[in-house]
């Protein structure tokens, strides 16, 4: 007797892909891995390694003989096309197809050392914003937005992505990208978009650390948060480590900020140790309210080892007393 294990029917629905198969199987207190045959077994799981809350235990009257698995797809095999820039391999997005593909390859497949870049506007959702505040009356239709970690670069080209619809209530990190860790964004619009969440709230990204850069980019977002929320990125910290830095130039927030402590126009809270992090030439004309460390620019920042200059804001700063 055999059993074929397929990720559609059989077992379970894994949302990993299927790189050195393990099936873990057990009697009484022994425990074993393994790809190949079973035999003599009665009780056996199915898991993926790092993802053990995906298994499905099997029991059976008689002893199974072999477990046969269908490997699953990786999607993503199919890559979109490259271009070589200054010596770094891009691939070129152009639609909302790619870009989940893109944050597939990122999230799912943990491949993060990779770069983008857009080739046109990508259209997610229409009408995420309405009046300045999101369209209720359709947010259930919106294909919902899940933020990736990105260690490469995105270059917008110039071009902006419409109707990203991230709600993380009772979470943190909704952004386009969660952590931007030893990365680039730049050159990219984000716009008629919405991002809620409790804490490490914005729009290009949720947290930005390890000498990473956001640059020349731009967004017309509707933000909600509790903690740590801005316009452009909600947390700016590069984890005490002496030689790392983050920065934020050239960009611009014309949306509206919500949140209760470190709410930013550009970014709700940064801090640096030891070497100087940085926010140049940012604009904000968005409103930005809270109800302590709220600014237009950067609600908690240590002047010690940050700069912000040749920064402006117009928005308008609202602070609610504490109750």
């Amino acid at each position: 007797m055999f059993y074929t294990a397929d990720y559609n029917n059989y077992t379970f629905t894994p949302n990993k892909k299927y790189k050195n198969v393990s099936i873990k199987y057990s009697i009484n207190d022994y425990e074993k891995d393994s790809s190949t045959t079973l035999e003599n077994l009665q009780e056996y799981k199915f898991y993926y390694p790092d993802d053990k809350k995906n298994h499905k235990t099997f029991k059976h009257d008689k002893d199974v003989l072999e477990i046969k698995i269908e490997r699953r797809k990786d999607e993503t095999k199919e890559f979109r096309p490259t271009v070589t820039i200054d010596d770094k391999q891009y691939y070129q997005l152009s639609t909302a197809e790619d870009l989940y593909w893109f944050y597939a390859r990122c999230d799912v497949y943990k491949d993060r050392n990779i770069n983008a870049i857009l080739t046109a506007d990508i259209k997610v959702n229409e009408n995420v914003v309405v009046n300045g505040e999101l369209n209720e009356q359709e947010k259930e239709n919106f294909k919902p937005w899940e933020p990736f970690r990105l260690e490469g670069t995105f270059d917008g080209n110039g071009h902006t992505i419409s109707g990203l619809y991230c709600d993380k209530r009772g979470q943190g990190y909704s952004a386009f990208i969660s952590v931007l860790s030893n990365g680039t964004v730049k050159n990219l619009g984000i716009i008629d978009s919405y991002f809620s969440g409790n804490d490490n709230i914005g729009s290009i990204c949720s947290n930005i650390r390890r000498e990473s850069v956001i640059e020349n980019c731009w967004s017309n977002s509707l933000i909600n948060g509790v903690w740590y929320t801005g316009g452009i990125c909600g947390h700016g910290n590069p984890e005490f480590l002496d030689s790392e830095v983050v920065s934020i130039l050239n960009c611009q927030f014309t949306g509206k900020v919500t949140g209760e402590k470190y709410a930013g126009g550009i970014i709700g809270y940064l801090k640096s140790y030891k070497k100087t992090s940085k926010i140049v030439n940012c604009t904000n004309s968005g409103d930005v309210s809270g109800k302590t460390q709220v600014d237009g620019i950067c609600g908690e920042y240590n002047a010690e080892y940050v700069i912000i200059e040749n920064c402006v804001n117009t928005g308008t700063i609202i602070i609610s007393k504490e109750k």
